[in-house]
Protein backbone atom coordinates (compact mmCIF):
# COMPACT_ATOMS: atom_id res chain seq x y z
CA UNK A 1 0.00 0.00 0.00
CA UNK A 2 2.84 2.37 0.83
CA UNK A 3 4.46 1.74 -2.58
CA UNK A 4 1.24 2.64 -4.35
CA UNK A 5 0.83 5.82 -2.31
CA UNK A 6 4.43 6.83 -2.99
CA UNK A 7 3.80 6.47 -6.73
CA UNK A 8 0.50 8.38 -6.86
CA UNK A 9 1.06 11.06 -4.20
CA UNK A 10 1.56 13.87 -6.76
CA UNK A 11 -1.94 13.18 -8.07
CA UNK A 12 -3.38 13.27 -4.56
CA UNK A 13 -2.06 16.73 -3.69
CA UNK A 14 -4.75 18.68 -5.65
CA UNK A 15 -7.47 16.41 -4.26
CA UNK A 16 -6.31 16.99 -0.69
CA UNK A 17 -6.08 20.76 -1.24
CA UNK A 18 -9.61 20.78 -2.68
CA UNK A 19 -11.02 18.73 0.20
CA UNK A 20 -9.39 21.03 2.76
CA UNK A 21 -10.77 24.08 0.95
CA UNK A 22 -14.29 22.64 0.86
CA UNK A 23 -14.07 21.75 4.56
CA UNK A 24 -12.92 25.25 5.52
CA UNK A 25 -15.43 26.94 3.22
CA UNK A 26 -18.34 24.92 4.58
CA UNK A 27 -17.26 25.42 8.18
CA UNK A 28 -17.31 29.20 8.00
CA UNK A 29 -20.50 31.08 7.26
CA UNK A 30 -19.13 33.98 5.29
CA UNK A 31 -21.34 36.00 2.96
CA UNK A 32 -18.60 36.26 0.34
CA UNK A 33 -18.25 32.48 0.16
CA UNK A 34 -22.02 32.07 -0.08
CA UNK A 35 -22.12 34.46 -3.04
CA UNK A 36 -19.20 32.63 -4.62
CA UNK A 37 -20.94 29.27 -4.28
CA UNK A 38 -24.10 30.68 -5.85
CA UNK A 39 -22.10 32.03 -8.80
CA UNK A 40 -20.26 28.73 -9.07
CA UNK A 41 -23.54 26.84 -9.32
CA UNK A 42 -24.83 29.24 -11.99
CA UNK A 43 -21.60 29.15 -14.01
CA UNK A 44 -21.48 25.37 -13.72
CA UNK A 45 -24.99 25.20 -15.15
CA UNK A 46 -24.06 27.56 -18.01
CA UNK A 47 -20.94 25.52 -18.73
CA UNK A 48 -22.99 22.33 -18.83
CA UNK A 49 -25.51 23.87 -21.25
CA UNK A 50 -22.74 25.29 -23.48
CA UNK A 51 -20.96 21.93 -23.57
CA UNK A 52 -24.18 20.13 -24.50
CA UNK A 53 -24.90 22.63 -27.27
CA UNK A 54 -21.36 22.28 -28.58
CA UNK A 55 -21.67 18.49 -28.68
CA UNK A 56 -25.01 18.72 -30.50
CA UNK A 57 -23.55 21.22 -32.99
CA UNK A 58 -20.48 19.07 -33.68
CA UNK A 59 -22.56 15.91 -34.15
CA UNK A 60 -24.88 17.79 -36.50
CA UNK A 61 -21.89 19.15 -38.45
CA UNK A 62 -20.35 15.67 -38.75
CA UNK A 63 -23.67 14.24 -39.91
CA UNK A 64 -23.99 16.83 -42.65
CA UNK A 65 -20.40 16.56 -43.89
CA UNK A 66 -20.08 12.78 -43.61
CA UNK A 67 -19.47 11.20 -46.97
CA UNK A 68 -20.54 7.56 -47.23
CA UNK A 69 -17.87 5.07 -48.19
CA UNK A 70 -18.20 3.61 -51.66
CA UNK A 71 -16.74 0.23 -50.69
CA UNK A 72 -18.12 -3.06 -49.52
CA UNK A 73 -17.35 -4.45 -46.10
CA UNK A 74 -15.82 -7.92 -46.06
CA UNK A 75 -15.94 -9.43 -42.55
CA UNK A 76 -13.17 -11.49 -40.99
CA UNK A 77 -13.03 -14.95 -42.54
CA UNK A 78 -10.64 -17.83 -43.06
CA UNK A 79 -9.17 -19.11 -46.32
CA UNK A 80 -8.81 -22.71 -47.48
CA UNK A 81 -5.68 -23.29 -45.37
CA UNK A 82 -7.36 -22.04 -42.20
CA UNK A 83 -5.55 -18.70 -42.07
CA UNK A 84 -7.63 -15.87 -40.64
CA UNK A 85 -8.05 -12.96 -43.04
CA UNK A 86 -8.92 -9.69 -41.27
CA UNK A 87 -11.92 -7.62 -42.24
CA UNK A 88 -11.53 -4.92 -44.86
CA UNK A 89 -13.43 -2.43 -46.97
CA UNK A 90 -13.04 -2.75 -50.74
Amino acid sequence: MIKILLKIWPALIPVIIYLVWVYVANRKDIKVLDEYFEKRKRYGFYTLIATGLLIILLLFWEGINLKPSSGNFIPTHSDEKGNIIPSEIK
